[in-house]
């Protein structure tokens, strides 16, 4: 079917709206005509069921962050596939003064609410509400994290080759040698946003489509497993704990106009 195709979209899951339409209060059908005033595409915005959490539930922390002047000092992705995500703490902020916040941490809670497929106005509305927030944090892989840039001009290649584990987590199944990868990604690391955008809980070509329409300037959260953490002289070539992942082989270069 195509809910199916779709790959995200699971029994249990809450539909919050239809083609933007609120269904909080509505009859079932009044519900069934929003789905029939679209022939073809529509639009769902919605709170995934909670068994899905299960996988980032464990070892949370909690933290209570006090607002500076300029505000809390970090920049908070949300994702309609998996809790919000810390990307970037901005130097001499509240949160750069908190030694238990670091790049990569998923936002499980902020100020008790769930941030699973939070919309990104809600988490705004939710920092600028009060002088303070509680986060609540899962500490679900071990690993250093970095950010790395990479800048590519036109006919330029990442030579990637990435995959999708059974959980939706994105990796680095190789690196070809003749891409602008070379030398600062590594088979192994793990994907947890590029530009911005979180690559938790997807799909293969959801990974693929995201990494696809980014511009030259292009940017991937990794998390670097503790064999590559140790030994940044890893072979390039496939690692035996990841050859399970499903597998895409694209140089991801930029065409030619």
């Amino acid at each position: 079917s195509p809910a199916g195709r779709e790959g995200t979209i699971q029994p249990g899951d809450e539909i919050i709206s239809i083609n933007g339409k609120n269904t909080l209060g509505l009859s079932h059908s009044e519900i069934v005509s929003l789905f029939l005033e679209r022939e073809n595409n529509i639009d769902l915005t919605l709170r995934y069921n909670p068994d899905k959490l299960d996988a980032f539930n464990s070892a949370n922390r909690i933290l209570v962050l006090e607002r500076g002047s300029e505000g809390y000092g970090l920049v908070l992705v949300t994702s309609p596939n998996s809790p919000a995500m810390i990307t970037e703490i901005l130097p001499g902020s509240p949160a750069a003064s908190c030694p238990d916040l670091h790049v990569g941490d998923l936002v499980t809670k902020l100020n008790g609410i769930e941030t699973f497929a939070m919309p990104p106005e809600e988490a705004t509305r939710l920092f600028q509400a009060c002088s303070e927030v509680q986060l609540e944090l899962s500490d679900f892989e071990d690993g250093a994290v970095e950010l790395v840039t990479i800048n590519r001009d036109v006919g330029d290649n990442l030579g990637l080759e990435v995959g999708v584990d059974q959980h939706g987590n994105a990796w680095v199944n190789n690196v070809l040698h003749d891409g602008n990868a070379v030398g600062l990604i590594f088979p192994g690391m793990q994907i947890l946003a590029v530009n911005n955008n979180v690559t938790m809980n997807i799909t293969q070509n959801q990974l693929v489509s995201v990494i696809v329409q980014q511009p030259p300037t292009i940017s991937f959260l990794l998390r670097k497993p503790a064999l590559i953490a140790e030994d940044n002289e890893t072979e390039t070539g496939e690692l035996p704990f990841i050859n399970d992942h499903n597998k895409a082989v694209d140089d991801f270069s930029i065409p030619a106009e």
